[in-house]
């Protein structure tokens, strides 16, 4: 049952109401536009629903507002929301990760790390493994997916060396913390039924219309996401530094024997996942080590490779049954991440219509802010910004604030020092950094809830690791990003 909104929740509703339908009676700011002023009405309203009610019901509020904005109308919005083929290619995602999670195939991967012959090692290489497990499955699937396939997983392995929820056990709570610190980092450097990824990179191209390609963005942002990872297993090792000697009772063969033989609907599961994704960077490898094929093969479109192969797992089946039933692979969407990127689309898609005016508008309002600012400092300051943002405000908002800042920046003033295409792949990457506060990210949220780890706790070591994480991005991030930004 949803719990009942309190008077600071009721108090935003209004507040966002007046500014999304009403700002445009308002004497617009100088060099706006009526329909600019409603626009920037909006983002502002957007921000505060989303801050204090959620980023569910209310992006239909956010939809409407956009269908009243004057010159714009009701088709444009459907058309640039959800008939949006970024928006369409995030739910063929979804579904597609149903080859993992329904099969099984996931949960196999997982436990196979954490009992090899690495995982048996010591007790910390049993956990790095554990994590490691996390960081593959999370580049494939929701940090979302993979959150409710550890989270299970980690109780058993704790559970079954001793370790109660109720003495809240110092590995017990670094686990559940590092659980969502590498879900979401892993998250943020593909755009695999990832939301705030693909919002990202779709963000991007509506503020300049340009596009990010499936290569590059992995490219430029898996190398920090590695190194922050590995940052996050020395600082929990040597820093944290909890008591894991019960490791040691491990009964890796017990763990083993609860996934059983590998069947043939899972080997099946994995040829076509990893088909899609080779279908994927096909086109973005082309452009560097094959670049008289580029024409051809850019021609694969980001949604033919899951629609095809969703249509194939629901016709080849083994005794009896589909390998991934149509209905499974629905159950998979998750329904929020999709409406909500549909309402990101088009009001970013109105932020950067020229013919409004509140892109140019934002970069005059920033200027005096950044100007004299060299280059570098400019983008140290947005990610870092980002980053620690992000741990107290959901990744959406975190996202979609730092677009509106940064972007029109990188047009204006550091127009041709700053690449816009490297500001957009640091700022996609750090605005899902988060895990300190339980408002930061759902899994966060659920994790302050497990009963393993009190709020105090997560906030206190949360915030040093994304101090540190901030340090280690901008000294991996920003290099790798510049270097394939063009």
């Amino acid at each position: 049952m949803e719990k009942k909104r309190s008077a600071l929740q009721w108090a935003a509703i209004a507040a966002s109401v007046f500014l999304m339908f009403f700002t445009s009676l308002i004497t617009p700011f100088e060099g706006l536009s009526n329909a600019g002023m409603q626009v920037l009405g909006i983002l502002a309203g957007a921000v505060i629903l989303w801050l204090t009610n959620g980023a569910g019901w209310t992006n239909f509020l956010i939809l409407m507002a956009m269908m009243t904005v004057p010159g714009v109308g009701v088709k444009p919005v459907i058309a640039g929301s959800f008939g949006n083929d970024t928006v369409v290619f995030l739910l063929l995602c979804f579904m597609l990760s149903a080859t993992l999670t329904a099969t099984g195939l996931a949960r196999r991967i997982s436990f196979w790390f954490v009992t090899n012959r690495l995982g048996r090692k010591s007790p910390w290489w049993t956990i790095f493994m554990y994590f490691a497990a996390l960081f593959l499955l999370s580049l494939l699937l929701s940090s979302t997916s993979t959150f409710m396939i550890f989270m299970p997983i980690m109780v058993e392995i704790l559970e079954q060396v001793g370790y109660k929820k109720e003495s809240k056990p110092a590995v017990g709570e670094m686990m559940v913390l590092g659980t969502v610190i590498v879900g979401q980092i892993a998250n943020s450097c593909t755009p695999i039924s990832h939301a705030m990824s693909i919002t990202g990179m779709t963000t991007y191209t509506t503020y300049t219309e340009g596009t990010i390609d499936f290569f590059t963005f992995c490219a430029a942002l898996i190398p920090a996401a590695v190194v922050c990872s590995i940052a996050w297993c020395l600082y929990a090792k040597f820093i944290w530094w909890p008591e894991v000697s019960k490791f040691e009772n491990m009964d890796f063969d017990a763990l083993k024997g609860t996934v059983g033989p590998l069947t043939a609907r899972e080997k099946i599961a994995a040829l076509f996942y990893v088909l899609v994704i080779i279908l994927w960077v096909l086109p973005g490898l082309a452009k560097y080590v094959a670049p008289g094929l580029y024409q051809s093969i850019s021609v694969i479109n980001q949604c033919y490779p899951p629609i095809v192969v969703l249509v194939v797992l629901n016709l080849i089946t083994i005794e009896g049954k589909p390998v991934l039933a149509f209905s499974d692979a629905f159950k998979s969407v998750n329904w929020n991440s999709f409406i909500f990127m549909a309402t990101i689309m088009e009001l970013g898609s109105l932020i950067s219509n020229a013919d409004i005016g509140v892109r140019p508008w934002l970069g005059t309002v920033f200027t005096p802010m950044f100007s004299g600012m060299s280059p570098l400092v400019f983008m140290v300051v947005i990610c870092v910004f980002g980053i620690f943002l992000t741990n107290f405000v959901s990744n959406a908002v975190g996202l979609a604030v730092c677009y509106a800042i940064a972007l029109p920046l990188c047009l204006s003033i550091f127009d041709g020092q700053v690449s816009p295409m490297a500001m957009g792949l640091l700022i996609t990457a750090a605005s899902q950094y988060a895990w300190a506060a339980p408002s930061s990210t759902p899994n966060a949220a659920v994790a302050a809830g497990s009963g393993w780890i009190d709020t105090n706790t997560m906030l206190r070591h949360g915030l040093v690791v994304a101090a540190l994480m901030a340090v280690v991005f901008c000294l991996v991030g920003i290099p790798f990003a510049n270097l394939l930004s063009y």
